[in-house]
């Protein structure tokens, strides 16, 4: 990080101080990020959207169900010990870990559809078998 960040966000209304990150989007929007939530600034305002802060993992993640620091990565009592992974919230470089399940994910067992493109070395190659006996 540059020298004299964090800055302090006191120029903006609803903001917390020493923010971990901020960007301006294509809509002339400013989001503002610390921790695991972040607020939105509408285009010209000087204060934080209503309904802010926002869950950084769900909205920009597409997490719908966070693993770690929820209650449900707690073992339910019918699980055994043997089924449940510790998910560590700080990597070791003192960075946080997010591990979260996604909606856009396939579901379990399902697998890709095969691509079509596997057909076509030996397309290629027929074709050329072909050519070469036409000459």
């Amino acid at each position: 990080m540059d020298l004299g960040y964090p800055k302090d966000s006191t120029l903006w209304k609803g903001l917390p101080t020493q923010l971990d990150d901020a960007m301006r989007w294509s809509d002339g929007s400013s989001y503002f990020f610390k921790g695991k939530e972040y607020w939105r600034v509408p285009t010209s305002d000087m204060e934080a959207e209503a309904g802010y802060p926002r869950l950084i993992a769900k909205d920009w993640l597409l997490c719908t169900e966070m693993q770690s620091d929820s209650p449900d990565s707690e073992p339910k009592s019918t699980e055994t010990r043997v089924n449940v992974r510790h998910q560590p919230d700080h990597a070791e470089n003192g960075y946080e870990v997010c591990s979260c399940t996604s909606d856009t994910a396939s579901p379990l067992g399902a697998r890709p559809s095969p691509s079509p493109l596997w057909l076509l070395p030996p397309l290629w190659t027929l074709s050329l078998a072909l050519r070469s006996e036409l000459l």
